[in-house]
């Protein structure tokens, strides 16, 4: 009885926070880059909903920080562009010194494609302005505040 009182508890508080969707039940597009000389590691994760997750990672220490929402509206036309060029269908799994990457996840579907700079030329120069495009959403001073690195 009493592990059905924690299970049910935990269950509670997992649902009580609407203030970040469920990874599973929102489609979202995530951007991201990695490697290079310092191994940074820097991600940008938009919802349907407008909600954006600004993820880095630096040695080790990482943080995921809810930053200003967008529109509902211009998330989804974001999500819908990415599909257009077939996101959703590519198989693309290259990799180098430094290596970017697109994940989509559109109702049941769900695809990672990633490219190494010495792979640039696999990715048409209309998807990889998208992928720069939705790299602006993040905001130029959003580490200044603690003090850290700023992203450019």
């Amino acid at each position: 009885m009493k592990k059905l009182i924690i299970l049910i508890s935990v269950l509670v508080l997992a649902c009580a926070n609407p203030e970040y969707p469920r990874e599973g039940k929102l489609d979202f597009v995530k951007v991201g880059n990695y490697g290079g000389f310092s191994g940074l590691h820097v991600s940008l994760k938009i919802y349907e909903n407008g909600k954006l997750e600004y993820s880095y990672m630096l040695l080790g220490d990482s943080s995921t920080i809810a930053i200003e929402s967008i529109p509902a509206q211009e998330a989804k036309d974001l999500i819908k562009e990415f599909r257009s060029h077939n996101v959703l269908k590519m198989e693309m799994n290259e990799s180098g010194n430094m290596n970017y990457y697109i994940e989509l996840q559109k109702g049941r579907r769900r695809n990672y494609i990633q490219w190494g700079d010495i792979y640039e030329d696999k990715v048409s120069q209309t998807l990889y302005d998208l992928y720069e495009k939705t790299f602006g959403f993040i905001p130029q001073d959003v580490n200044s505040e603690s003090g850290e690195w700023e992203y450019e």
